[in-house]
């Protein structure tokens, strides 16, 4: 199993030797970041009680101190000390911050049915139990006697930090004993670039959030839950955001029978997720998944009172879907035009078309672009030549990159992405449930370099409904959507304090991936404006050395951290260099 690796990132120090705190009432030790602890796990014999990092500018980075309780502890807290450069300058305040790791009950390994079925060494365990995953909020924790915890460190280059060696300490305090980690930071001389250069995706669902906190849907403190949302995600570098546009836009009709759109709402939610970062915009499905043969439902709204007078699905196929869904998007290709957003703007069409919803979905094609002609066209695909000419964005699952079908389309200049939802789970693919390691979050985002894909898309930010989306279900408890999902597939944010989302360790470590990605894109543009030098040829040679140990195919990929970590090393070295 992946686990209990220790965090050998070496800055400055050539010591790997045993070297962990032990005292009366609990051990500490520093295990490696991509390492999930368990209460049952022990501190291993090389365990380390200090920790060596390095990091760009405007760059997160974090690590885990781990903690085994000799006695009962009732009282745990940590506190993170500045980190200080050699010439002065330090990382202090906002850009600290510390987290208990929090445990939740999987109640099912789904990897193991015989349908998905998985090696059982590319799984973290193969039994339901406690698994860790959020990162709490309170100051302080309980420990039961012989049990382990982790807290989690994270640490924010601040853009005007000089690059050079800092120096600092995580003191771990627990019923009136203490024991400190040392800390040493390397802050890379080039800063990571604010935008990111692959496009993420991860579902928002505003009723959900809502329901989660007890708010009315589309209220103030609603809008309150969607920026803090923003904001979550923007951190994380999350640059996508589907938008539920036929709630936003209020579709009215006058006595006689025209159509008018008031893009108030809408306006309101595109103005605040370009301001939070997030500069893409999805607009939701046109039609209902799979077959695609009935329309989203169709609001309509009389235009001198505002009473609902219809909430209809339509044929696809029939005059009144082309009637209604033509004037939806004539209206709203223009309004983007006008407000300057028509770049920034892609739509859906239907969900996952099956075979037999081929001519549905042709038909939506049709539509969108005779009546939006300038607006993309994505979806989450496993067609082929059936739809060509219908997409503009094609996203096949991620496994099904395999083919040589969308590296065709590519070379024609098409844009593709891919997905992950409750698949793949099959074989050796990556994925983000809670019983799979960590590492299998992270690879992906080297796996979209290497095979030059623009984009990842995921369903499940905040998904906690049943299958269905009527019944709410507490995530704190369950996590597979009674059985539906593999655990962990429907969110990875819960719900916190002040209408505020809190983070798991999967979360922070797709941020980690986005993070590697721009390592790698920034690699190659400086490669590229010094290409037929000798100092460029030797970091392409590095380059691809290193994306061949970590990260050459779908399945052929490292399970190992520290050769993901050392790749990331050694990455950061070339840009460095090139920089000079």
């Amino acid at each position: 199993m992946l686990r209990n690796l220790i965090y050998n990132i070496t800055i400055n120090s050539d010591n790997f030797g045993v070297n962990f705190v032990k005292n009366g009432k609990f051990t500490i030790w520093v295990p490696c970041q991509l390492s999930k602890v368990f209460p049952d796990d022990d501190y291993p014999e090389c365990a380390e009680n200090r920790v060596h990092i390095s990091a760009a500018r405007n760059e997160y980075e974090a690590f885990q101190v781990a903690l085994k309780a000799k006695t009962d502890l009732r009282e745990v807290r940590a506190k993170v000390g500045r980190l200080k450069h050699t010439g002065g300058y330090a990382i202090t305040g906002e850009n600290l911050k510390w987290n208990f790791v929090g445990l939740v009950p999987v109640k099912a390994i789904a990897a193991l049915e015989r349908k998905t079925w998985v090696p059982e060494q590319e799984l973290v365990r193969t039994k339901p139990g406690l698994f860790p995953d959020p990162l709490l909020e309170d100051e302080t924790a309980s420990i039961p006697k012989g049990e382990t915890r982790s807290i989690w460190v994270t640490v924010r280059i601040p853009e005007d930090a000089p690059s050079g060696n800092y120096f600092g300490k995580v003191l771990v305090m627990a019923d009136g004993e203490k024991a400190t980690v040392n800390v040493s930071l390397k802050v890379w001389n080039f800063t990571l670039p604010k935008e990111s250069h692959m496009w993420l995706t991860h579902f928002m669902w505003v009723e959900s959030g809502c329901q989660a906190y007890g708010i009315q849907l589309w209220s103030e403190d609603c809008w309150k839950l969607i920026k803090n949302y923003a904001e979550d995600m923007a951190a994380h570098r999350q640059n996508v955001i589907l938008t539920p546009s036929f709630s936003l836009i209020k579709i009215y009709c006058d006595d006689a029978g025209n159509l008018s759109f008031d893009f108030t709402d809408f306006d309101r939610w595109v103005t605040l997720f370009k301001f939070k970062g997030i500069p893409l915009i999805e607009g939701f499905y046109l039609a209902r998944a799979k077959i695609g043969d009935k329309s989203e439902k169709f609001p309509i709204r009389r235009k001198s009172d505002g009473a609902l007078i219809s909430n209809e699905s339509y044929d696809t196929f029939g005059e009144e879907f082309e009637k209604y869904f033509g004037a939806y998007l004539k209206a709203l290709e223009k309004h983007l035009e006008e407000k300057g957003w028509l770049k920034d703007f892609i739509i859906h069409l239907s969900d996952e078309p099956k075979p037999q919803g081929v001519a549905a979905y042709r038909r939506l094609g049709e539509v969108a672009k005779k009546y939006a002609p300038r607006i993309r066209r994505v979806d989450a695909i496993v067609l082929k030549d059936e739809i060509v000419g219908y997409i503009d964005i094609w996203v096949p699952l991620l496994s099904e990159y395999f083919t040589e079908y969308y590296k065709e389309r590519q070379k024609m200049g098409e844009e593709v992405w891919w997905y992950t939802a409750c698949m793949p789970r099959g074989n050796k693919y990556p994925n983000l449930f809670i019983d799979y390691p960590l590492i299998k979050v992270r690879i992906i985002h080297w796996l979209n370099f290497t095979y030059g894909i623009a984009g990842w898309l995921r369903w499940g930010y905040n998904y906690y409904f049943a299958p269905g989306g009527k019944e709410f279900l507490d995530p704190w408890q369950e996590n597979q959507s009674k059985g539906a999902y593999p655990a962990g597939d429907p969110f990875f944010v819960y719900p916190g304090k002040n209408l505020k989302p809190l983070s798991s360790i999967r979360w922070e470590e797709v941020r980690e991936g986005m993070e590697d990605y721009e390592y790698l894109w920034l690699l190659r543009k400086k490669i590229d404006e010094k290409r037929g030098s000798v100092e460029a040829a030797e970091a392409e040679k590095v380059m691809q050395q290193v994306l061949s140990e970590v990260a050459s195919r779908l399945t052929d990929y490292t399970r190992d951290p520290t050769v993901l970590l050392r790749g990331r090393e050694k990455i950061g070295e070339q840009i460095e260099k090139l920089s000079e």
